[in-house]
């Protein structure tokens, strides 16, 4: 399986290239974000040795993968990626090209993994916990992610992407009409204050 990622990724490097560049932290996971006491809020995000210059759109295929280990109940692991891919398109842009390359992206963070779980565990005798930490489950979500039909993805995919930028939409409408409200209440306000002395 992780052979036909693989093989997928390679035939995508042309078109990767001409994707938007940048400074990536590139290991967005739960592990690596810091919550407050009441764990409702991200106050900090650790863990910057996997920091690499690459295309922007690897670090939501990277986090959506992240998100497929353990899908919440009665969500597969293509709609756990697809509700997290909705959330980023609340507050980001995501290109067309950018949307149409996730699916193979977001399988090549799991199959990498479950390769580099894999070795390491083999290099590691110790039975080192972190280093299970996203082997197994990655293998499981590599392979439910990977075997829905492809088309199926890319149309799960843009529905999200389309209602995240939808949602945005309707709240910078609702900030534009309660700053113009505001607006026009304090121009109200002063323009009685000047009538009234």
């Amino acid at each position: 399986m992780c052979t036909n990622v693989v093989d997928e990724f390679e035939k995508i490097q042309d078109q990767l290239n001409a994707l938007k560049w940048g400074t990536l932290q590139a290991d967005f996971n739960d592990a690596n974000i810091i919550f407050n006491d009441l764990g409702d809020q991200v106050v900090g995000l650790i863990d910057f040795g996997d920091i690499v210059y690459s295309n922007r759109i690897n670090d939501l295929a990277i986090a959506m993968a992240y998100m497929t280990l353990r899908p919440p109940v009665g969500f597969t692991t293509v709609q756990t990626a697809a509700t997290f891919l909705q959330g980023y398109c609340q507050t980001m842009d995501i290109a067309q090209k950018e949307l149409n390359m996730l699916r193979i992206l977001v399988a090549c963070r799991l199959a990498c993994s479950v390769t580099l779980g894999a070795y390491s565990s083999m290099q590691d005798k110790s039975d080192n916990e972190y280093l299970q930490l996203h082997a197994a489950p990655g293998r499981k979500a590599l392979l439910a992610f990977w075997n829905v039909d492809e088309q199926e993805v890319y149309l799960l995919f843009q529905k999200a992407a389309d209602e995240g930028l939808k949602c945005r939409l309707r709240e910078t409408k609702v900030r534009q009409i309660i700053v113009g409200g505001t607006v026009g209440f304090v121009l109200i306000s002063s323009f009685l204050k000047g009538l009234l002395g």
